[in-house]
């Protein structure tokens, strides 16, 4: 096996404990603003108070978040066939302390075959994207690796991506759906 495989996996745990610690959803309240006008000038018509500015930034956290999640499972399952010759169909059995649901999404393996799994991370909440992530085992049996994608949604949904496109061969690379897009 391969050290830095372990290392990224410890990394990727340490950022899933630290996320997993500040999973709260903060309270947003609009924003007002207090205007004065001078008694000489006439009073000006009060606009309407900005888009909260932070609404967009708690949103890529939020995504963020679920990418991390899905992608640790990902290579989670990885690692788990490299030692069992077989996918996990429970979170539990990948032993990396992701909970199956929390205020911002819901995380299923919703498929397990025996050269292949897909989980999905499902959006709880409105303006952010969902995701799902397949895993697929390619090459002759006994000499099989394993290879990974995670797609988005293209736009904000509470509906992750289905029918990630499996690779060919060893040297193929699986594809996302229509509809959504590989993330990193």
């Amino acid at each position: 096996m391969n050290i830095s495989y372990f290392k990224n996996g410890l990394f990727t745990t340490a950022a899933i404990a630290l996320l997993s610690a500040c999973n709260t959803t903060p309270e947003t309240k609009p924003t007002t603003i207090a205007t004065t006008t001078p008694t000489t000038t006439p009073t000006a018509t009060p606009t309407a108070s900005p888009p909260n500015l932070f609404s967009s930034q708690r949103d890529k956290a939020i995504e963020s978040a679920g990418k991390i999640y899905l992608g640790a499972l990902a290579r989670s399952q990885q690692a788990f066939f490299l030692e069992k010759s077989k996918f996990s169909s429970t979170i539990d059995d990948l032993g990396v302390g992701i909970k199956a649901e929390d205020n911002n999404y819901l995380l299923q393996i919703i498929d397990t075959q025996p050269k292949s799994v897909t989980m999905t991370a499902t959006a709880k909440q409105d303006n952010v994207k969902s995701f799902a992530a397949s895993v697929f085992a390619v090459g002759n049996a006994g000499n099989e690796v394993t290879v990974r994608i995670v797609c988005g949604t293209d736009t904000p949904s509470k509906t992750p991506p289905t029918g990630i496109t499996a690779p060919k061969s060893e040297t193929d690379k699986p594809t996302c759906p229509k509809g959504s897009s590989p993330v990193n």
